[in-house]
């Protein structure tokens, strides 16, 4: 079992190859997967065959839960977070495969541990540059999956230090969210996926964003800018 080191300020670096891929978690599959990113030292050489803990009562306290309720979601949506895949695409080369290989639940530890993927590796280990680093303080106060996304989408500019606007393709949203078919019109991807992401990240005090028709072909919108700034 390996701990590389103790969570305190949670933090966890990730490519930005990988946060702009596309994969959709819920709320408590994210959680876990940089708790588990944080364990580690994103600029060592990992193995897949590391292990990575998290014990229930520190999942309990970050995200102010009892330890049964912590205990309760975490022994369910573990096994959900086993099938949960991402998908890369680079130049006409699309690659489909798994965050992890492996998830336990363990009573007597109380407990989940787990084992990164070979092939997630290179975008979570060596990270020398082209990556961003998450913080957990921001990561615990959002709710939504969309919000989620969108928070990702912008801090990773800031981080590379672009900051105030964002364009970014339909076709390219969908994919990188997996928004579903029945919600893949430009009116209904706003009503139902933007407009809530973007009040809940104005709410909770992150980022105030502004949403704009961007690219066009003929009456048609093919983008959408984000104008946006950060609240902390």
């Amino acid at each position: 079992m390996k701990e590389k080191r103790e969570v305190g300020s949670v933090h966890a670096s990730v490519s930005n190859e990988l946060l702009d891929a596309s994969y959709s978690l819920t709320l408590t599959e994210r959680r876990v997967v940089v708790l588990a990113l944080a364990r580690m030292n994103s600029k060592d050489d990992l193995d897949s065959r590391d292990w990575f803990r998290l014990k229930i009562s520190e999942y309990a306290s970050l995200f102010n839960l009892t330890s049964n309720r912590a205990r309760e979601i975490l022994k369910e949506e573990h096994k959900r977070l086993y099938d949960r895949t991402i998908t890369v695409k680079d130049k006409k080369v699309t690659m489909n495969f798994r965050w992890i290989e492996a998830i336990k639940y363990d009573e007597e530890e109380d407990a989940i541990s787990l084992r990164w993927t070979n092939t997630i590796l290179p975008y979570i280990s060596e990270l020398r540059s082209n990556f961003t680093r998450l913080h957990m303080e921001d990561i615990a106060k959002i709710d939504g999956s969309y919000a989620s996304r969108l928070f990702d989408l912008l801090y990773q500019e800031r981080y590379k230090g672009k900051i105030g606007k964002k364009h970014i393709d339909i076709v390219d949203l969908v994919t990188m969210w997996r928004i579903p078919p029945s919600l893949q019109v430009i009116d209904t991807i706003k009503r139902v996926v933007l407009i809530p992401a973007i009040k809940e990240l104005a709410k909770k005090e992150l980022i105030q964003v502004e949403m704009l028709n961007g690219r066009k072909e003929g009456r048609k919108i093919l983008g959408l800018t984000f104008s946006y700034t950060f609240l902390k």
